[in-house]
């Protein structure tokens, strides 16, 4: 036997005022009818470590809202107790309705005592009750488990392996899906997958596995990798459901009923917006809606909601396998279009069909409706001779059985009118004649009434509330509509403004490019005249090189500027070496200094455009023997320049001659300088001896004797 533990809330904890830390419980460990733990007072984390502890077959409460204040509180605190562990309320469920604890304590032999019991005596009392299969076990969880595969931290901004990283990640995350994937397949464990793909692999990937989470927790474990994860979390449900301990009906939810059992035709457009429309036989929309990322589990429960689905359709053919799939687990018939069909024509026969004021928005809910409305014109011809055949009064509610029975089991129309009929025919039960009626007293009667009037005014409450739900689930799922509807009308806004912008963007990139286009061509034609330009260069300074080498002409290296800065350009461009002929194109500005540069490169001779060379670097030509010549025909090819031999000789030889007159002239007028200089200079010597002399016959004069004064002359 499994262990059982028992919980009671204790006084002045309610779970509906303060923190679940605030909570404390009284709590008994049951395990073969023995009591092996208990505690007085225990907080809420130290009952969940108590479960995990003794991994308990049942947790027993007499309200589970002692647990927690509401559904989604109480499903969230179910997912923390171990897999097996099952929450049983002890008391009841609706809509069976609540017996006192102190009542099934007497009816099944518990002892119970005379005053109110303290909690941990009720905790004892429900564990015993538990123990005993007494109550109702809370179904928090679908038969549905998610397996979700992602990153195990952001990527966020990185550096130069930022890319690198996010690529393993993403082939992690891909590699582990097809691995999950092929646990699924060897364990023949239906699953639908979601996944986001990328270039280098999957950025996450989602299994809707239809099994528990236990089932699948022996199968796959949960995971945390350097690069990614893998968790299992079973799928809440929306509303609690329970079910019997001992069995007898299958399930009790709260405040959902299936509103009929009419026949259906679901039109299902899957994708990451699943579109879903619903018609009757007779062709009206009940339903026309899109769910975001939804699994096969909650289409089936947004459908069987308004009836049984008898036929699912598809927009295309062949069906996608993810109707095939919805197909089969509802066990209905199967239905899609002929051919392919294209948006427009899917438009027109949806706005033809809705032509009395219902407006269908979005693809996907066209998409779906139009498989809904081809799959109902194909069976349309079959339900009118159905019709036809029970056209009588007491017929008519068989209609829709027919037809169900005749697209599900594939028989024929009047096999299934009989077959109808005959699970249709009443047994009446055989009245039983009591001998002797009781007699009530007038007590005993007035309390039959007033149980009577009870379970009337209960049953109106029921009803009252299950309309209330209904109402209530309508007008969530009209909020919902309207929250989906605005979404889209942002959506739609963002991609016109996106749109806008792009459209901006791709103007300002037209003018852009046409503004690169008319520059480069532009280029084109200036690069076109460089490279004639250049080729006429080339084929100039072959007929140069071979020239020089017959001795026609004479290269010349171009100084651009009588400069400093302008020869050593020159000296970097193509370096100045003895003997190379230089020429000057702007000789202005240079002085001695900078004609010394181009003398201690010993250069043959400087060669100038103008004449405009200073005096002082052309004194320092002419002391060192560089001749500068004037007047030359010359040809330049960038920084490459050629006189003619013959006449280059001939200037030297000119500038020789020339050389030799200032020479001369300057030596003459030096000399001429030096004896005038001397002769200065020797008439002011001589006229200084002279000078000397004259002072030399003439008597110097007597000098006149000085007086002493001695201190008594002072005083006196």
């Amino acid at each position: 036997m499994s262990k059982i533990i028992g919980v009671d809330i204790l006084a002045g904890a309610s779970s509906q005022k303060g923190s679940a830390s605030s909570k404390r419980f009284a709590a008994v460990v049951l395990e073969k009818g023995e009591i092996i733990e208990s505690h007085n007072s225990i907080s809420m984390r130290n009952l969940i470590r108590l479960c995990k502890q003794h991994d308990p077959k049942y947790l027993g409460v007499d309200n589970i809202f002692e647990l927690e204040a509401n559904s989604s509180r109480i499903i969230r605190f179910s997912s923390l107790l171990p897999l097996e562990t099952k929450i049983v309320q002890v008391t009841g469920a609706p809509p069976d309705g609540f017996e006192r604890l102190s009542r099934l304590a007497r009816r099944h032999g518990i002892p119970y005592p005379s005053q109110h019991a303290s909690p941990i005596q009720a905790a004892e009392i429900v564990a015993r009750l538990a123990d005993k299969s007494v109550g109702y076990i809370l179904l928090p969880f679908e038969e549905e488990t998610e397996v979700k595969i992602s990153r195990a931290k952001a990527i966020g901004p990185g550096g130069w392996s930022q890319q690198r990283y996010s690529r393993r990640m993403r082939g992690e995350i891909l590699t582990l899906t097809r691995e999950i994937e092929k646990q699924l397949l060897d364990h023949k464990l239906d699953y639908d997958l979601e996944a986001r793909k990328t270039e280098y692999g999957y950025d996450n990937a989602s299994f809707r596995v239809y099994a528990s989470r236990a089932a699948i927790r022996k199968v796959i474990k949960p995971f945390r990798g350097e690069l990614s994860r893998v968790s299992v979390q079973p799928i809440r449900k929306k509303r609690l459901e329970f079910m019997p301990v001992q069995g007898g009906r299958s399930k009790i939810q709260a405040g959902v009923r299936r509103k009929s059992d009419r026949g259906l035709i679901v039109g299902i457009d899957p994708g990451p917006n699943t579109g879903i429309a619903i018609l009757n036989f007779n062709g009206s929309i009940l339903l026309v809606d899109s769910m975001r990322s939804a699994a096969r589990g909650d289409i089936i429960r947004k459908i069987t909601l308004h009836g049984d689905p008898t036929i699912i359709a598809a927009d295309v053919t062949p069906p996608p396998d993810f109707v095939v799939k919805i197909s089969k687990m509802l066990n209905t018939g199967l239905a899609c279009p002929d051919r392919l069909y294209s948006s427009g024509e899917k438009s027109e026969l949806v706005d033809n069909y809705t032509s009395n004021g219902t407006r269908v928005k979005g693809a996907h809910k066209r998409d779906a409706l139009f498989g809904a409305i081809k799959a109902f014109n194909k069976y349309s011809d079959l339900f009118n001779r159905i019709d036809n055949s029970l056209s009588e009064p007491d017929e008519l509610p068989l209609r829709n059985k027919v037809k169900q029975m005749i697209i599900k089991e594939e028989l024929n129309i009047q096999d299934a009118i009989e077959e109808i009929k005959r699970r249709n025919v009443k047994v009446e039960p055989q009245e039983i004649k009591l001998e002797k009626e009781e007699e009530l007293t007038e007590n005993e009667q007035i309390l039959t009434d007033k149980i009577d009037a009870l379970k009337e005014l209960s049953a109106r409450q029921t009803t009252q509330i299950e309309n209330l739900d209904d109402v209530n689930e309508n007008l969530l799922s009209e909020i919902e509509q309207i929250k989906d509807e605005n979404k889209s009308l942002k959506k739609r806004i963002d991609k016109i403004t996106n749109k806008k912008s792009q459209e901006l963007k791709r103007d300002r990139a037209i003018v852009t490019r046409d503004d690169e286009l008319k520059f480069l061509r532009g280029r084109v034609k200036e690069l076109d005249s460089e490279l004639t330009k250049v080729k006429g260069i080339i084929a100039d300074l072959k007929r140069m090189i071979v020239m020089n080498s017959n001795r026609i002409v004479v290269p010349m290296k171009v100084v651009y500027e009588f400069s400093r800065e302008g020869i050593e350009k020159t000296i970097e461009r193509m370096n100045i070496e003895a003997f190379d002929v230089i020429l000057l194109v702007n000789s202005s500005g240079g002085g001695r200094k900078t004609a010394e540069m181009l003398i201690e490169r010993e250069v043959k001779a400087v060669v100038c455009t103008e004449e405009n060379i200073s005096n002082r670097a052309m004194e320092a030509f002419i002391e060192a023997n560089v001749p500068v010549l004037f007047q030359m025909h010359i040809r330049q090819i960038d920084d490459i320049a050629v006189a003619f031999f013959d006449e280059l000789e001939q200037a030297i030889q000119s500038w020789e001659e020339q050389r030799k007159e200032i020479v001369n002239k300057k030596t003459e007028s030096k000399l001429s300088t030096l004896i005038a200089e001397y002769q200065e200079n020797r008439k002011q010597e001589l006229n200084q001896i002279y000078q000397d002399e004259r002072r030399g016959r003439q008597k110097p004069e007597p000098k006149q004797k000085v007086k002493v004064i001695e201190s008594k002359d002072i005083d006196e």
